[in-house]
């Protein structure tokens, strides 16, 4: 399942056209600097966040609360026991009643670490579209999917993250309507300076 950052909500729509009036630069300039915008916005709001150490830290402690290393003959291959206990859709672990003793979990603990940011690399494709940059440690490669159109009057800006768990992370769909409402925000500020600025150029005359 996807999750979806689209630069076609009606009020964050009319704002833009609004700013594009009282702007000098081109409407296709303007769409393609108010996406990329966005897609920030949109990569700052997606899990763990803007620093990589939070999600480190719930990774190693989701990981810990149901896996404890042991050196005994009967102990498992830690990513059979991580499975076992994982949610296959949001990849968090319900912890066991007592934990699962295992080979080499430091390891494999390293391993699954990498992983984090692979969440935020499902918006790379529509980031390098628009030229913005993601955090050196989101830039694995992760599959989504952008649609770009800055002719008037179809200006869209469509971002797909079709990372396999993204529909499965709690608030995610709040989390980028947020992104959308910072861009909203923003335009409107900018827009009531232009307002004002013009009002006061019509003063003088």
């Amino acid at each position: 399942m996807k999750i979806k950052a689209t630069f076609d909500s009606r009020d964050l729509t009319r704002a833009f056209v609004r700013f594009a009036e009282h702007s000098k630069r081109s409407t296709a300039d303007l769409m393609k600097s108010e996406g990329r915008a966005l897609i920030k916005d949109v990569v700052d709001f997606t899990p763990p966040g803007k620093k990589r150490a939070g999600g480190v830290a719930r990774v190693r402690a989701d990981i810990r609360s149901a896996l404890v290393n042991s050196r005994s003959p009967g102990a498992q291959d830690a990513a059979t026991a991580h499975r076992s206990v994982r949610n296959a859709r949001t990849g968090r672990v319900k912890a066991p009643a007592q934990k699962i003793p295992v080979r080499n979990l430091a390891g494999y603990i390293r391993e699954k670490v990498k992983m984090v940011g692979f969440l935020k690399a499902g918006w790379a494709a529509a980031a390098r579209k628009l030229g913005a940059r993601l955090p050196a440690w989101a830039s694995q490669s992760a599959p989504g999917t952008v649609e770009l159109d800055t002719q008037w009057p179809a200006m869209r800006v469509s971002a797909d993250n079709n990372v396999t768990f993204a529909s499965d992370i709690k608030n995610l769909d709040r989390r980028i309507n947020s992104a959308l409402k910072r861009r909203l925000r923003s335009l409107t500020r900018r827009l009531e300076y232009f307002t004002q600025r013009d009002a006061r150029r019509a003063s003088f005359k």
